[in-house]
């Protein structure tokens, strides 16, 4: 279930020269003009939200499992992260240097609630947050493409015999603090094809998550 809604409907415009087909969430109006030429939509499916279609929970990530997220500037990003982790069940999100909070007005258009459900905090120095988490027993693992940065793909669940680890992500463009890049533990690259040099930070979140989770679980 998304929010609050239960279902969501499929409408499609009547005009033949249109014919735009979009979601709504607005199930119970039987009827609104179309946002493209104005003409009467129809109402062609109804969408049960309130269906939870998960199979059986396979991810096992040790409750000690959190993500710091190092100066991300977006709001949207932020919010997007914190979907993901809540998907993968971790425990906790540091929200460091500009980084926005979930305070921020928008940010639960893209999380979508997940805040309400993950522990967060926000500190001003990232450098000091993971000589904190170091003092305390945690490993840091990065995700970052620096020259020295290890393949995810080469990742094994040797490098994860540690209980407690916390995993990076650091800004859109000038990626994770090169001071935080040098107290880690573990630094991994995603391998990436095509022009661009690197994901987006969300994207790479999803990426370094999915498969550090399927090595830790397995």
């Amino acid at each position: 279930m998304i929010g609050s809604l239960s279902h969501s409907v499929i409408r499609e415009c009547s005009n033949p020269d249109c014919k735009f087909r979009f979601p709504d969430t607005n199930s119970q109006q039987p009827q609104i003009p179309c946002p493209i030429c104005n003409s009467p939509t129809n109402l062609v499916n109804t969408i049960d939200l309130s269906q939870d279609n998960r199979r059986n929970n396979f991810w096992k990530i040790p409750q000690s499992f959190i993500a710091v997220i190092d100066n991300v500037r977006s709001v949207y990003n932020v919010g997007a992260i914190f979907r993901t982790a809540i998907g993968f069940g971790l425990s906790k999100i540091y929200l460091c240097g500009i980084t926005p909070t979930p305070s921020h007005k928008n940010f639960s258009k893209v999380s979508l609630g997940a805040e309400k459900y993950m522990l967060w905090e926000r500190s001003l120095n990232c450098v000091d947050l993971i000589i904190a988490l170091k003092n305390a027993g945690s490993k840091i693992v990065s995700v970052e493409t620096s020259k020295n940065a290890t393949s995810i793909l080469d990742a094994n669940k040797d490098n994860f015999i540690w209980k407690d680890f916390a995993l990076v992500v650091g800004n859109e463009i000038s990626g994770i603090d090169p001071k935080i890049i040098s107290m880690s533990d573990l630094v991994f690259s995603i391998p990436i094809n095509g022009e661009n040099k690197s994901f987006n930070v969300t994207t790479a979140f999803g990426i370094a998550l999915y498969h550090l989770a399927s090595i830790v679980s397995a």
